[in-house]
């Protein structure tokens, strides 16, 4: 069987189908739709065991999606079952993407989202159910969440290739062939967004299930286990403008910087060594300034924290920034993969960190002002404005030793709004 190539970006949303399609498009469409599903409709629901490869490293996983009546994507989840990838990725109309990663529950940010999605289509077999809306003689256009996708089609069916375009975002899929235990689903998925590493999916088996058999609940976190006889309280060490926090890894205790602005954990190489950890994979970790480095990927049997200990916790092992490496002393960075988890309150004047129970809200002092953030990947958000220029969004970071710090693109458009010079945005 041949390979079938596919270059395709998308985003969730309602199908849009027109009509008005080249007749020998439409009928390529039709043929591949009969090679791919052997005259057979596809089943509304079902469940299948796959393989993926990510940070080097394989991960188990298992499908549950069901069809609407249409044949589109109704819902799905995905739930990574063992290697670096444990966590759950659940879609539902309503309830919006969400993942659970060692833990934290959070909504998934836009490649994941489209990465996720991407994979469900076709290993739901969901694609097969667009209708095309226009094409020149060899091509046929189908509508997915926005995104036109442009595919390629021999006179024969096949799928030889396709390309199509969102926001400036562009992915590369290779398909392989479908088995006959699962003639609409392909055997193997390569998923590769634009300069990064392929998300290489091997499917194992699949088993029809009936539309009622699939749940589609929200996660539940996993991971975490909160010690109420503990006390709330840690005290935070402050050094070098960063704040330092005792934590134990694996019976040894170290200080790790409580920063806001840390998408994962982080391991310098030196405390890493003395813990014995030995990456499973890798990581591409991009700065502020766009810059990015390969790091390695370790996973931690246990990290305490206070009345907090997080398991099979993943850490980056390398050197943080170099405005972070400059500021003080530390083993390490913990971040986002311990704030998500369960409320807090952060007191920088007495130097004091309190986590509360998964199932407590914080309370709000009197006279104390309530700034919502926005969290649209692993990072917190404010907006707000500079010089008198709005519309701005600043990343809340507590590991930062400078004030304020401006990224190009913006220090451009506030050069413009104030006429002031660049060396006061930087």
């Amino acid at each position: 069987m041949k390979r079938h190539h596919l270059l395709i970006a998308l985003a969730t949303a309602s199908f849009f189908i027109r009509a008005g399609c080249d007749e020998s498009a439409e009928a390529r469409w039709e043929a591949h739709r009969r090679t791919v599903m052997e005259e057979g409709g596809l089943p509304r629901a079902g469940r299948l065991a796959f393989t993926t490869t990510s940070l080097g490293s394989p991960t188990e996983s298992a499908l549950e999606y069901r069809l609407g009546e249409d044949g589109s994507l109704a819902g799905f989840r995905i739930i990574p079952v063992g290697g670096p990838e444990r966590g759950l990725v659940v879609w539902t109309p309503g309830d919006g993407w969400e993942k659970t990663r060692g833990g934290a529950v959070r909504r998934l940010c836009p490649r994941e989202h489209e990465e996720a999605g991407l994979t469900a289509l076709f290993l739901s077999g969901a694609y097969l159910g667009l209708e095309p809306f226009s094409g020149p003689r060899e091509e046929v256009l189908l509508n997915w969440g926005g995104a036109e996708l442009r595919l390629t089609l021999e006179p024969d069916g096949l799928l030889a290739g396709a390309e199509a375009f969102l926001d400036g975002r562009i992915y590369s899929a290779v398909l392989g062939g479908p088995d006959d235990d699962a003639p609409h689903l392909p055997r193997t998925v390569s998923i590769t967004p634009e300069g990064s590493p392929a998300f290489e999916l091997a499917r194992r088996g699949f088993t029809e299930l009936s539309p009622d058999e699939v749940e589609l609940s929200p996660p539940e976190p996993s991971g975490m286990v909160y010690d109420y006889s503990t006390g709330r309280t840690i005290p935070l060490r402050l050094a070098g403008g960063m704040l330092l926090a005792p934590v134990v890894i694996g019976g040894l205790e170290l200080e790790l910087a409580l920063d806001t602005g840390a998408a994962m954990a982080y391991l310098r190489p030196e405390a890493a060594r003395r813990l014995g950890l030995d990456p499973v994979g890798e990581s591409v970790v991009v700065s502020l300034d766009g810059s990015a480095t390969r790091h390695g990927v370790a996973v931690l049997d246990m990290l305490k924290i206070g009345p907090v200990t997080l398991e099979e916790q993943a850490v980056v092992i390398g050197e943080p920034s170099f405005l972070l490496a400059l500021a003080a002393p530390f083993d390490g960075l913990v971040g986002y993969d311990l704030l998500a988890r369960l409320p807090a309150r952060l007191d920088v004047e007495s130097g004091r960190l309190e986590l509360l129970p998964p199932d407590k809200e914080p309370e709000v002092p009197p006279g104390a002002v309530v700034l919502p953030l926005k969290l649209p990947g692993r990072l917190p958000q404010l907006a707000g404005e500079l010089d008198g220029a709005g519309g701005l969004d600043f990343i809340l970071d507590t590991g930062s030793p400078l004030e304020l710090f401006v990224l190009p693109k913006s220090a451009s458009r506030l050069m413009a709004h104030s006429g002031a010079p660049l060396e006061e945005y930087t």
